[in-house]
């Protein structure tokens, strides 16, 4: 008998779009906090107290978004779990000096700003590498992580390979800031990915580095 989970591509997009929603309201929850820090700063009351306010409305409506949408879809698991700490204001983008871009960085910049690559992760593409929907055999990003936010923060920061023709290929690999899933090959948690640039196919992939590069990756 196979106990294995099946793969529903239709479930798995659905779940996919549910997370996306819910990582929408977190930023939302950041956003309001970096406002209350602007106000704080400038010692503004007014603006302090209806902040706050802010604050907790969004939190709520997250709140209950989790709870309805675990009751609706939720069948044997929850489909969306509380993170709070996504809705910290510590998120920082890795910044890159304009000079010290590479060649192959320059190149992903280009595609990117020329349309050739899109900016949107593929929802169905990404489904078959997220943790409680991925494919058999496939590596996987753990359900907390937003593949979105990912590909916003890290695309163009990593390296692209040329082939024999001297083309450039549409994967790049980058080193993230945190372990963000599983490589199947080798079993390893890590925190590089490869990102597969398409103009409507785009997905995350994690990946095992190569050696030398692991130190911190386990």
């Amino acid at each position: 008998m196979n106990n294995m989970t099946q793969y529903n591509p239709k479930e798995a997009i659905r779940n996919g779009n549910l997370r996306q929603k819910q990582r929408y309201y977190e930023r939302s929850i950041r956003d309001a906090k970096k406002r209350l820090k602007i106000a704080e700063e400038l010692e503004d009351e007014q603006m302090i107290t209806r902040t706050k306010t802010l604050i907790s409305a969004r939190q709520k409506k997250l709140r209950e978004y989790i709870k309805e949408t675990n009751k609706l879809y939720g069948k044997n698991h929850d489909i969306l779990i509380r993170d709070y700490d996504r809705e910290q204001i510590t998120y920082k983008k890795k910044k890159l000096d304009q000079s010290n871009k590479t060649e192959s960085q320059k190149h992903v910049e280009a595609k990117i700003k020329s349309g050739q690559w899109g900016t949107k992760i593929n929802p169905e593409k990404q489904a078959l590498h997220m943790e409680s929907t991925k494919l058999e055999g496939k590596s996987y990003l753990y359900d907390s992580e937003d593949p979105q936010e990912l590909l916003d923060k890290y695309a163009g920061k990593g390296h692209i390979n040329k082939n024999k023709k001297g083309l450039w290929d549409n994967r790049e690999v980058v080193e993230v800031d945190h372990i963000v899933g599983v490589d199947y090959n080798s079993g390893m948690k890590t925190r590089w990915i490869k990102i597969h640039h398409s103009k409507k196919r785009t997905h995350i992939v994690p990946i095992k580095p190569k050696d030398g590069d692991d130190n911190n990756a386990r």
